[in-house]
């Protein structure tokens, strides 16, 4: 069982509790909005409240470990959502993350005048296109369908009418692979890119723009674009008959 909690995730499996801390710091300070000591306390203080008295503290990057996947949290995963309706099928979904935040991943929002040219260059090739995320957090430029949301199911339903979902490196992409579709994505370093296909459980096709510090041309994005359909319409699942299933 998963509940799902603000700082932690407790995984329950028989009589074994294990509870993943959840926090946010900077890679060059080791500090940040909830530092690591600060989210343990907050789970052991849930744990009292729940009643858990025998349960182990971990951090959420050890799942991302071959050896916890295997030997420790023997984890089953299942593709979310349903296939979405015929006549809401679009090429392409995108993310404009939009967070202000200080430190180093500040450089991951894409730039919003890069936004709008991105979103021009698909209008001049007809590409079908919708942005998602959370109306706080991301960016949906003027005139595009906002299929934004702030419920989860919504924008389950909403990645998976789409070929592929477009954006830098964030949780919808993770949420994309959960949900069986094709990403393309870019992101500041290769380790973040590393690091999101260790959560690719399922394989799902991932399109790489670029891991350069300096975002990536609206041209070449729109281009790695072009490639992934090509690609996906020759030999991938359409968006309607993607099936769920586990691994």
């Amino acid at each position: 069982m998963l509940l799902l909690i603000p700082v932690a995730i407790i995984c329950i499996r028989d009589v074994r509790c294990i509870i993943i801390t959840c926090h946010s710091r900077r890679r060059d300070t080791g500090t940040g909005i909830c530092p690591r000591l600060k989210t343990e306390e907050m789970a052991r203080s849930i744990c009292d409240k729940i009643g858990l008295q025998s349960y182990d503290l971990m951090t959420a990057l050890n799942i991302c470990t071959s050896y916890h996947q295997c030997y420790l949290l023997l984890a089953r995963y299942h593709q979310l959502g349903h296939p979405p309706s015929t006549n809401e099928i679009r090429d392409v979904a995108f993310h404009f993350r939009m967070i202000d935040k200080g430190g180093p991943d500040l450089s991951r929002n894409y730039p919003l005048d890069l936004c709008d040219r991105l979103v021009a260059i698909c209008r001049e090739r007809n590409f079908t296109f919708f942005c998602v995320g959370h109306p706080r957090y991301s960016y949906c430029p003027r005139g595009v369908e906002d299929r934004r949301s702030e419920d989860l199911e919504t924008s389950v339903q909403a990645i998976r009418s789409a070929w592929l979902l477009a954006g830098e490196w964030s949780g919808p992409m993770h949420l994309a692979q959960l949900c069986a579709t094709p990403i393309l994505i870019w992101a500041p370093g290769q380790w973040r890119l590393d690091n999101c296909e260790r959560w690719n459980v399922f394989r799902v096709p991932t399109y790489v723009v670029s891991n350069a510090i300096v975002p990536p041309s609206p041209e070449l994005v729109g281009e790695r674009i072009i490639e992934a359909l090509n690609e996906l319409h020759k030999g991938g699942a359409h968006p309607q008959h993607r099936i769920s299933g586990k691994s």
